[in-house]
């Protein structure tokens, strides 16, 4: 039973946590490291959905929170591409994957799903909407640094 209180997929978030933990200090530079974001983000998102729907979440409460986490990943994404790397305290303050699957977790241990949920999404999208709209804003329209990646790419070979 995924959706029973003594489900092991409460426990998920620490098991996610302990395998990750020792890779922490890899210095990345391998030929498939760039895979491991994604498969963080599946599992993320995964998580979210499988408890959501499990613990009878309205369908709304779990897709909007699922939409601010890809809203804020695809803006760290395409700001990494145009150079204007979000602040460290956007993220400190946006939990980490792992902080907010563990919030979920705890919200699921006690009962209280659908408030942990709404709060998690309206608190994060706050967050990373004013945060993103502000640096886009401050940057000006067409003042942001272009990148083409391919013109890149060339140089460096």
């Amino acid at each position: 039973d995924v959706g029973g209180e003594s489900s092991p997929a409460l426990f998920a978030p620490v098991v996610a946590l302990l395998m990750t933990g020792p890779a922490a200090t890899h210095p990345h530079d391998g030929p498939l490291d760039w895979l491991v974001p994604p498969i963080i983000r599946a599992i993320e998102y995964g998580y979210l959905a499988a408890l959501g729907f499990a613990q009878d979440v309205p369908e709304p409460l779990i897709y909007v929170l699922i939409a601010v986490l890809v809203y804020h990943h695809y803006d760290t994404v395409y700001r990494t591409r145009q150079r204007l790397w979000p602040p460290e305290w956007v993220f400190r303050a946006g939990l980490g994957w792992d902080g907010r699957m563990l919030v979920v977790a705890i919200a699921a241990f006690v009962g209280i799903m659908p408030f942990a949920y709404a709060a998690l999404a309206a608190y994060l999208g706050v967050l990373f909407g004013v945060e993103s709209v502000y640096t886009w804003m401050r940057t000006g329209r067409g003042e942001g640094v272009m990148v083409n990646l391919e013109e890149e790419e060339e140089a460096g070979s």
